[in-house]
């Protein structure tokens, strides 16, 4: 593994990848049926999902209760707020759907992953051009590479919204 998931995801705001927390439920219908279908095909009725950046939990709920109804959710933050908030938003689905805090726990720690969403998360909005705000494609690079290595091989890593 590439280092720990701090170094990628850090506390300081040069290391973390995107500042918002805003999200919305289903906020991608066309892309999470694709997906969804693709992924149903590819590993049967309940393929493992990671919602990488997922905010307050409303990715992770969507994903749960309309295109992966079978299947565990794992949704990773590194705010802890917000997390305590994808809990609380995600705790009629809590069987299947699980939170943590990348920042301290290994994006590895609960296996490999069937299909990983990363949306709206690599990149920085809105855009700022100051040097000390750009989003470094170094650290999208890292990031990716450290997604893919938990990523089954034939997994679906779906990124929306990036900066690269």
């Amino acid at each position: 593994m590439l280092g720990c998931v701090s170094l990628l995801l850090g506390v300081a705001k040069v290391r973390v990848n995107q500042y918002a927390h805003d999200t919305l439920y289903d906020r991608y219908p066309a892309i999470y049926q694709q997906v969804s279908r693709l992924a149903l095909e590819t590993f049967g009725n309940a393929p493992k999902v990671m919602s990488f950046g997922s905010s307050t939990g409303l990715e992770a709920l969507t994903l749960a209760q309309k295109y992966f109804e079978k299947s565990v959710i794992v949704g990773v933050d590194v705010d802890e707020v917000t997390l305590s908030q994808a809990r609380s938003t995600c705790a009629n689905v809590s069987s299947r759907v699980f939170m943590f805090n990348g920042e301290k726990t290994a994006l590895g720690a609960l296996g490999l992953y069937d299909v990983i969403f990363a949306n709206s998360v690599l990149c920085r909005h809105p855009w700022d051009a100051r040097p000390e705000n750009v989003y470094q494609f170094s650290l999208f690079e890292k990031t990716i590479a450290t997604l893919s290595e938990v990523l089954r091989p034939k997994g679906i890593l779906c990124i929306i919204n990036a900066n690269y």
